[in-house]
């Protein structure tokens, strides 16, 4: 894989992302954060300090798709899923909180990339809400939160 490509990618991502209207919080979230490139992890993923992303999906995104996982990852940390985890299994977890995240941003009108979560039945939910409703025997297909 090609890093020059891929960080040239991510850098269109970040423009892209700041040139919409309604931004500014997703963008200051997002621009706070490390990002790193990981062929060790199977999409993305953040620990609250830094988004990693596995070059090969990310290459594999449309550019919508890119900003659509940009501010995806930025929404864990701003929705402090990693401080709210507590006991709870942290997969089951990770996949009510992508189902809340991801309701959320294609209700605002981005690209969710085709192997995310969105349930409509958990629309207006919190994560605290959904987990309860998440087989506990779900495998979770990304790992967005690290510990």
């Amino acid at each position: 894989m090609d890093m020059l490509q891929c960080q040239t990618a991510l850098n269109k991502a970040k423009i892209q992302l700041m040139s919409r209207e309604d931004s500014a919080f997703f963008t200051t979230i997002c621009f706070s954060l490390k990002h790193i490139w990981d062929d060790t992890i199977k999409t993305a993923a953040t620990n609250g300090t830094y988004i990693k992303f596995n070059p090969e999906f990310f290459m594999s995104l449309s550019p919508e798709e890119r900003i659509f996982l940009l501010i995806h990852e930025s929404m864990h940390v701003a929705f402090l899923h990693m401080e709210r985890l507590q006991e709870r299994n942290p997969d089951k977890w990770n996949i009510a909180a992508d189902h809340v995240i991801n309701l959320l941003l294609i209700e605002r009108g981005f690209r969710m990339p085709k192997i995310g979560y969105a349930d409509h039945a958990f629309k207006g939910m919190s994560t605290e809400q959904v987990y309860p409703l998440i087989p506990d025997n779900q495998q979770c297909n990304q790992p967005d939160l690290v510990e």
